[in-house]
């Protein structure tokens, strides 16, 4: 005689069942509240019954004869759920071999995320990004500088798709990344990127500036040279239309801040020694108005007046100046996510920095290595 003991929710003892006698339907009931007043009850077909889609033992759990059932470890191994009337694999909804195999019958619905997901080693994740995370109607330009290490193939992933010149050694890295396989690694002697100069990249209202950068060396440290360590230019520090974002003096001042240029003025500026080598920051200028803003690591540091039309015919350049430039003074560091977003201030106050790239809404498959490739 085959005897198991099982858990009897209605004595709360182990009760003997003998299989050969088919007692396990006995165990399949009503399971009711204890004390009078409760309000849950809950009612189940055969909790663990050997009468299963899969003709060996399982356990099954069944809600009604007409509901779905899932058994749980079957001859081959699987997970199943499936129709209760059906015989399997004419509806089965869903299973999962011992090799982890899996098939689904019909549609998989994946929620929508904000941002991309993590991966860890040896594992890629499919997820949906929804609409507006980041590379939207709004982004004119954005450089992800995912790609193979050392290569020197740069693209513009907005919706302009813009030719990304690259000039000198500037090349992918994956040594240091902030998203993705791999950044861009500028080496302070002539490296740098260009983009052509185009009317959507011309600010005449709201915009916004943002990127990640890691310094491996702060150029000419401590002097009153204006134009070092260049994050981006549109022409020159001193020309009416233009602006210049970069890390370094100025006339009658040598200390290194983050400053933003336009004709002359230092519209925004950052403390003094606001960055250090060796570590990423998220760097973002914004203009809502007439209000301009600066921020580090979301953390909002000045603000500043300054209602110019930025539209001088000039082109973008990307790790140095347009107009002034030289072997001690581009920029020598990593550049990750550099976006440009026209008629819109992303941020006016402090805020916390994107923890994943920026995508658009759509089908995306993330690698171990996390490189992000869109799908659909």
């Amino acid at each position: 005689m085959a005897i198991k003991y099982v858990y009897n929710p209605f004595t709360e003892k182990m009760d003997a069942i003998d299989e050969a006698a088919g007692e396990w339907d006995r165990i399949g009931s009503v399971l009711s509240p204890k004390t009078a007043g409760d309000d849950v009850s809950l009612e189940f077909g055969d909790l663990v019954s050997e009468v299963n889609p899969e003709g060996a033992n399982a356990i099954r759990i069944k809600a009604t004869s007409s509901d779905v059932d899932v058994v749980l470890g079957d001859a081959a191994g699987f997970f199943t759920i499936w129709n209760a009337t059906d015989a399997r694999n004419t509806d089965a909804v869903f299973d999962v071999n011992n090799d982890g195999d899996t098939t689904i019958k019909k549609t998989l619905s994946l929620k929508e995320q904000a941002s991309a997901p993590s991966a860890r080693a040896y594992y890629g994740k499919l997820y949906v990004m929804e609409d507006g995370s980041g590379n939207d109607a709004n982004t004119k330009l954005l450089i992800h500088a995912d790609g193979v290490d050392g290569a020197q193939v740069f693209t513009d992933d907005s919706a302009n798709g813009f030719t990304v010149e690259d000039n000198g050694n500037v090349n992918t890295d994956d040594g240091q990344k902030k998203f993705g396989a791999t950044s861009a690694l500028f080496d302070g002697n002539g490296d740098y990127l260009r983009v052509l100069h185009d009317v959507d990249m011309a600010f005449n209202a709201d915009f916004t500036i943002d990127f990640w950068v890691r310094l491996n060396s702060i150029q000419q440290s401590g002097t009153t040279t204006i134009v070092r360590n260049t994050f981006l230019a549109k022409s020159g520090y001193s020309v009416p239309s233009a602006w210049v974002l970069l890390y370094g003096g100025k006339v009658g001042d040598a200390t290194d801040k983050v400053r933003f240029w336009n004709n002359e003025v230092v519209v925004l500026e950052s403390a003094t020694d606001a960055l250090t080598t060796n570590r990423w920051y998220h760097i973002a200028v914004s203009r809502s108005g007439t209000t301009m803003y600066l921020f580090i690591d979301g953390v909002l540091v000045d603000t500043g007046t300054n209602s110019v039309n930025f539209n001088a015919v000039a082109n973008l350049f990307i790790g140095k100046d347009g107009v002034n430039f030289g072997a001690t003074r581009d920029l020598d560091g990593w550049m990750d996510e550099i976006r440009l977003t026209k008629g819109v201030a992303r941020w006016t106050s402090t805020f916390t920095p994107p923890t994943s790239a920026y995508g658009k809404g759509g089908l995306y498959y993330r690698h171990s290595d996390g490189t992000i490739t869109g799908l659909a």
